[in-house]
């Protein structure tokens, strides 16, 4: 599930699934979030998909 969280000056675009949550970006609040959300879109579910593999294969291993 896709989140954004706001930390003072920024907001956090971060992805959790079950307890499992990562930090995908960092945007100021200075820069134009919706333009910047719509740039990083079609990597950002890539990138997602990637973490996500990376951590099952990490506690199968592990």
């Amino acid at each position: 599930m896709l989140q954004i969280l706001s930390v003072r000056e920024a907001f956090l675009v971060c992805d959790r699934r079950g307890r499992d949550f990562s930090v995908l970006a960092l945007i100021h609040t200075s820069m134009d979030i919706p333009a910047r959300l719509v740039d990083l879109e079609p990597t950002l579910t890539l990138e997602v998909e990637v973490l996500h593999r990376k951590l099952q294969r990490a506690r199968k291993n592990g």
